[in-house]
């Protein structure tokens, strides 16, 4: 707090899941202690909505799930999660989860408490009785299968598998990982998950998970959406034996994450794998690329989109600034630069899933053609795919090639 430091994606939309119920006001005051990366942290909140952060005054609210602390004139929007004399704040500036005991009751204020309705009370709902074995999907591209729990509805976006159900809530995001491990899984899993929408961290070490012959992962996770709503959700990766891996991933408030543990144990336990289907290298390439190039003062972005239609995109953007100095190193005046370029058609490729050549038709008749390798290296894997060199510029992919 005050030491601060791209992809659940917008499927956070909260696509079939439920917020988390308001917390009692009651509970929230008193002074609270704890510690963020060796440093004691002192939150104190008056009943009449002042109290004091880290020694400095600021004024508090309770927006159900939210605590908003007021620092002059700049509101920190926190989301909390009370239990007893402990209280858990996530999101904002915090990069982890803050865990805070409190010390004393609530300090003496003038003015009155603010009154608020007891809100109903929260309880967690134990996933149903599956009713039926449940309908098996199968991705041949992935060399993968898996049950969909009776009930619960199955889309696909952007590379990616959403479970859903009308009854029960949560949302479950089933991704491949090409050529990831268990040792990679562990590592992706200890970083946590900050992408557009979300900020999840590992509540403890990954524990080992069994599909079938498949060894896997699994663990917890806590965190919070952009606009504060508390999240918990529960991590699942197996491996199969061509060296690929599924990751199931199950997200829903905190009151309601005992109701969706196991539905996501559920799907990751019926993982079954045959060898992934060989696409046409024109399928393969479909994608969303980005490449992002810096140094002090000048930095470049680039973006290249291959759609699964034939069509493609490309756009640069580059910019920088710095000084004019004499001879004598005074500073005699500042410049900057803006540039930007694109451009559009139609591509074709040929090769296969490890190297081969693009070739781009722009709309006057020039053809382009760029040799392409795939990245073998696990580092360069997301949740898309493999990073390529297209021309020798790596780019990171960062969608599924989708274009409307």
């Amino acid at each position: 707090m005050r030491r601060r430091t791209p992809t659940i994606v917008p499927l956070l939309v909260w696509l079939w899941s439920t917020p988390a119920s308001a917390a009692p006001l009651q509970g929230l005051p008193g002074t609270w202690s704890g510690s963020l990366f060796g440093d004691e942290v002192q939150l104190v909140l008056e009943a009449g909505g002042r109290g004091e952060l880290l020694g400095e005054p600021v004024a508090w609210r309770a927006d159900g799930s939210r605590l908003i602390l007021t620092d002059e004139g700049q509101d920190l929007v926190y989301a909390f999660l009370l239990q007893g004399d402990r209280l858990t704040l996530s999101g904002a500036d915090l990069v982890t989860p803050l865990v805070l005991s409190r010390k004393g009751g609530a300090a003496p204020a003038s003015g009155a408490e603010p009154s608020a309705p007891d809100p109903a009370p929260v309880r967690s709902i134990p996933a149903p009785a599956a009713k039926g074995p449940g309908t098996k999907h199968t991705q041949d591209v992935w060399g993968a299968t898996l049950t969909i729990p009776p009930g619960w509805k199955l889309a696909e976006r952007e590379g990616v598998l959403l479970l859903g159900s009308d009854t029960e809530a949560g949302l479950i995001v089933v991704r491949f990982a090409r050529k990831t491990g268990l040792d990679q899984l562990r590592q992706q899993y200890a970083q946590g998950l900050q992408e557009d929408g979300a900020k999840l961290f590992a509540t403890g070490a990954a524990s080992d998970f069994r599909a079938g012959k498949n060894a896997g992962l699994a663990g917890d996770l806590t965190g919070a959406a952009d606009d504060g709503t508390p999240l918990q959700a529960r991590a699942i990766g197996v491996v199969s034996a061509f060296g690929d891996a599924v990751v199931v991933l199950g997200v829903t408030s905190p009151q309601m994450f005992a109701g969706l543990r196991p539905r996501v144990e559920q799907v990751a336990s019926s993982l079954a794998f045959t060898k992934p289907k060989e696409l046409p290298t024109a399928s393969f390439l479909a994608g969303h690329y980005w490449v992002y190039s810096g140094t002090s003062g000048y930095s470049t972005e680039r973006k290249l989109i291959l759609c699964k239609d034939g069509r493609f995109s490309r756009s640069s953007e580059s910019g920088g600034s710095g000084q004019f100095k004499n001879q004598y190193g005074d500073v005699t005046g500042t410049y900057g630069a803006v540039g930007s370029s694109g451009g559009e058609g139609r591509w074709s490729a040929s090769g296969n899933q490890r190297s081969g050549t693009l070739v781009l038709q722009h709309p006057d008749g020039r053809t382009e053609e760029l040799p392409y390798v795939v990245s073998e290296d696990r580092a360069d894997q997301s949740g898309w795919g493999p990073a390529v060199s297209f021309g020798g510029t790596k780019y990171q992919r960062t969608g599924d090639g989708g274009c409307r």
